[in-house]
């Protein structure tokens, strides 16, 4: 599986290359701004009864920045996200991880400039598209579905908050750094699946550091 992994992300690291080349090409107008981010996060799905593991994650992406003034921006682009959890109860348990697609849509909004800082907040939502995932079953028992089913569901939305930084190096580039708070608003299992999951939500949180340049 962490083979696969690689590969995928490699080729996702391929395509952001191109979609970077072409903006550059393209953009002549400074209320349009790209960025490049590293997005490492520390991700769990907390449940009653259920003891939840906090899990290390890697993931990177785009950003779009269409801007309305100095302070003011819409916010979005393609993001590369990886989550993970373990979940225990009693003598049950399920490791799980699950990588998406995912973009993301914000509202930006800019405070006042303290020498070459600038501090920033973040708040909107975000989709993904699943496409591995990856779930352990301590026992087979544990539900009534054949590990090799997709187990996961395929879609993720989640609300997300930001808060943030950015250093202006000149020339129109600056370097950012947030970080973000997100909750995923479906769920990730289906409880019907899963004896040990009924009447509870099984929806990821985590929290992302977001560091980058935009130019």
């Amino acid at each position: 599986m962490f083979p696969l992994k690689i590969r995928y992300m490699k080729k996702l690291f391929y395509v952001f290359m191109v979609m970077i080349s072409c903006q550059l090409v393209v953009n002549a107008q400074t209320k349009y701004r790209i960025g490049l981010q590293i997005s490492p996060n520390l991700s769990l799905m907390p449940l009653e009864d259920v003891n939840a593991t906090t899990m290390f994650n890697m993931g990177f992406g785009l950003t779009f920045n269409r801007y309305f003034d100095e302070r003011y921006s819409i916010q979005s682009g393609i993001d590369a996200l990886a989550l993970s959890s373990r979940l225990t109860a009693g003598e049950d348990e399920i490791d799980l991880s699950a990588s998406y697609i995912q973009v993301p849509f914000t509202i930006k909004m800019k405070t006042i400039n303290f020498g070459h800082w600038t501090l920033f907040a973040r708040v909107g939502a975000a989709l993904g598209v699943k496409y591995i995932e990856d779930v352990r079953l301590s026992d087979p028992s544990i539900t009534k579905y054949s590990p090799e089913d997709d187990l996961m569901d395929s879609f993720l939305l989640s609300f997300m908050g930001s808060v943030g930084a950015e250093y202006d190096l000149g020339i129109e580039s600056s370097l950012f750094f947030s970080l973000d708070f997100n909750r995923s608003l479906l769920n990730q299992l289906n409880p019907q699946r899963f004896p040990m999951l009924e009447n509870v939500q099984p929806r990821f949180s985590w929290i992302t550091l977001n560091m980058g340049i935009i130019f």
